[in-house]
């Protein structure tokens, strides 16, 4: 079943805030491994063909990658999820499932601590531009923050303390939250850029 998404940025904000910097400071406490990939914006630059999802699953293995494409099944022809806002959440949703990653809600602190996953924040818009865009945790060093690439081809961008992947999202024009995801550590290991 493919989960709710919310328009209820308030809310999650608080939430996502409160997680982050709790994580930080396990982090940062040496209380926890961490799946969390480290900032290379140098691998991520605009001059190369990658987009948001290569970004949160940190791989490069296909450029302009979409969620679905990594599973064994994958049909390699597949092209982008053009429907109506709940078509497309449904295919990225299962897509996202397919690659490996685990759907986590709308919370993803005790995941990323006991599960050693990398939280990836999923945003759609609705018509009648229909699509869909990921976030995703970066560390450097102890500290951890928000980073994502706003579309194909574009550059890794971190997101600083004072701003909010939501606020984020919303400036880009999504206006619904799909969930956090984790992307195991396993996957990471083995298909993070080199």
């Amino acid at each position: 079943m493919t989960p709710d998404l919310t328009r209820n940025f308030k809310e999650a904000r608080l939430i996502c805030r409160a997680e982050t910097m709790a994580l930080s400071v396990r982090l940062r406490q040496s209380l926890m491994r961490s799946a969390v990939p480290y900032w290379s914006p140098t691998l991520w630059p605009a001059t190369e063909a990658h987009n948001c999802y290569n970004f949160a699953v940190n791989s490069k293995a296909a450029p302009v990658a979409f969620p679905g494409m990594f599973a064994p099944d994958a049909l390699k022809h597949h092209n982008r999820y053009y429907f109506n806002t709940s078509t497309m959440h449904k295919a990225v949703h299962e897509g996202a499932l397919k690659d490996g990653l685990i759907y986590l809600g709308e919370h993803f602190l005790e995941a990323a601590h006991t599960q050693d996953v990398a939280p990836v924040a999923l945003f759609m818009r609705e018509p009648a531009y229909i699509d869909f865009h990921w976030m995703a945790l970066r560390r450097r060093g102890r500290d951890l923050f928000w980073a994502h690439v706003p579309g194909a081809q574009a550059a890794a961008t971190r997101l600083y303390r004072n701003e909010c992947i939501f606020d984020t999202a919303a400036n880009h024009g999504y206006s619904l939250f799909g969930g956090y995801y984790g992307v195991p550590a396993h996957m990471l290991a083995t298909r993070g850029p080199t």
